[in-house]
């Protein structure tokens, strides 16, 4: 159920950002969410990998144990990865904005 809760307020920020900058709102909300369960997979699945190769399967095995540990960090990563897409569309969409119209760069800053 929280987890319910925190899908709906990471789509609803990349929603609005796309709405602010008339974007695809739909298509910046899902990107969104597939960027931070991609992040979290990429990073538990690399975590795994390199104690497999340092430390062997036992390293593994106890670290998937620890289950509270794995779900804070992959939760950390995905937040992490969604706040600097969130910057770069934000700072990409401005800069194009601002080319597109220069006069007007400053009422934006408002």
């Amino acid at each position: 159920m929280l987890s319910l809760i925190f899908i709906y307020f990471l789509g609803k920020y990349f929603y609005t950002l796309a709405e602010t900058y008339d974007k695809s709102k739909w298509g910046y909300a899902i990107p969104g969410l597939a960027t931070y369960y991609g992040s979290t997979f990429f990073v538990t699945s690399l975590i795994a990998i390199i104690l497999a190769f340092t430390l062997g399967e036992a390293a593994v095995d106890n670290f998937a144990n620890d289950k509270l540990l794995l779900t804070f960090m992959s939760i950390g990563v995905g937040i992490v990865s969604c706040i600097l897409l969130y910057k770069f569309l934000e700072n990409r969409w401005t800069k194009q904005l601002n080319r597109a119209f220069p006069e007007q760069a400053d009422i934006l800053d408002a």
